[in-house]
C-alpha cells in the first residue's frame, strides 16, 4: 500500500470555497473508489459528489486551505495481470499544478493505492 501526502496550492476567492474536482481512471474494471474531504480540523468528513462515470470525475464544492482529501482505490482482477491507475486534480477545468498521479504495476489479485491531498492557499 502507498500512502502519500501531496500538497496542493488552491485559490480562494477572500476565504469562499474553492470548487475542485478529482478525475480517477484506472484499466481494470470496477475499481473501488473511496474519497473524504476533511475540514481544517482534521473532522467531519464529506462524501464528494460524483459526477461523471466517464471519466470517473467526483467535485469537491466546499475546498478551503488547510482541507485535506484521503483517496484510496482498489484493483481486484482475476484476468488483469498489470494495472494503470492515474488521478488528476482539477479546479475551474483547469489541472492543478503538481496535481497528476501515475501508478503502474502487477496485479496479483487485489492492489490498493491510498495517498492525501492536502489544499494549501496558492
Amino acid at each position: 500500500m502507498l500512502d502519500k501526502l501531496v500538497s496542493l496550492a488552491v485559490t480562494d476567492d477572500e476565504g469562499a470555497a474553492a470548487l475542485v474536482e478529482i478525475d480517477v481512471w484506472t484499466d481494470v474494471p470496477e475499481p473501488q473508489v473511496r474519497l473524504r474531504l476533511w475540514n481544517r480540523e482534521g473532522r467531519d468528513p464529506q462524501v464528494p459528489r460524483r459526477v461523471s462515470v466517464e471519466p470517473a470525475r467526483w467535485e469537491l464544492q466546499t475546498v478551503y486551505p488547510g482541507c485535506t482529501l484521503t483517496w484510496l482505490v482498489r484493483l481486484a482482477s482475476t484476468v488483469h495481470s498489470r494495472f494503470e491507475l492515474r488521478l488528476q486534480v482539477f479546479q475551474a477545468g483547469s489541472a492543478l499544478p503538481g496535481g497528476n498521479f501515475t501508478y503502474s504495476g502487477p496485479l496479483e489479485g487485489l492492489e490498493e493505492r491510498s495517498g492525501r491531498f492536502h489544499f494549501r492557499r496558492a
